[in-house]
């Protein structure tokens, strides 16, 4: 999978995801397997032109994929944001010191 920012519009649809992908990137739908919104968000630094910036997952070939990598400012290999968290047993209750706006806690 690799990633890449594109802009949206106010209210988008998966065509228009594609569309902005297609002009980013020199891929068709017919190449793109699966996409996956990683991150989003609302632009109004412009009140006039109020749009998402959005970085997108995008699940191609692999040869295909490889080439795309050569692009180094446009697209970037995604990584696994998936966390897994240790399994813990506690004998007794945890005790949390730190401090905080209202004093120590």
């Amino acid at each position: 999978m690799i990633k890449t920012d594109i802009k949206l519009p106010f209210s988008y649809s998966r065509d228009d995801i594609f569309d902005a992908l297609s002009m980013r990137l020199p891929v068709t739908r017919d190449e793109i397997s699966d996409i996956k919104i990683l991150k989003r968000t609302l632009d109004i630094s412009d009140k006039n032109h109020i749009h998402y910036t959005a970085t997108v997952g995008i699940s191609l070939s692999a040869e295909r994929e490889a080439g795309l990598l050569k692009m180094r400012k446009k697209v970037a290999p995604a990584e696994d944001m998936s966390l897994t968290l240790p399994l813990c047993d506690f004998r007794s209750r945890p005790l949390v010191v730190g401090a905080g706006p209202a004093g120590l806690f």
